[in-house]
């Protein structure tokens, strides 16, 4: 062999797979980071279903400690006027 056809094997078979490592390292940090893009949604998403939950949860304890018994007690009260001797007022 040559000296040009040595040179060529020591630094193209090299060069070469360098290349390859780079190009196959840069498509799995590419797709690692679409992955972290798409956990970063998916962490934001169940954040805002927590936080409707919460709220959710909160509207309807209001409505059974507060509402729920202002709305009984209104209705026994309309009931109690309506069976009154004079009735109700208009």
């Amino acid at each position: 062999m040559t000296f040009l056809g040595v040179a060529a094997k020591v630094v193209v078979g090299p060069l070469s797979g360098a290349f390859a490592g780079a190009w196959a390292a840069q498509g799995i940090a590419k797709r690692n980071a679409g992955v972290q893009r798409r956990l970063e949604e998916l962490r934001a998403t169940n954040a805002a279903i927590s936080t409707t939950l919460s709220i959710l949860s909160t509207c309807v304890a209001l409505k059974r400690q507060h509402v729920l018994p202002m709305k009984t007690n209104y209705d026994a009260q309309k009931e109690e006027l309506a069976r009154s001797p004079g009735g109700p007022r208009r």
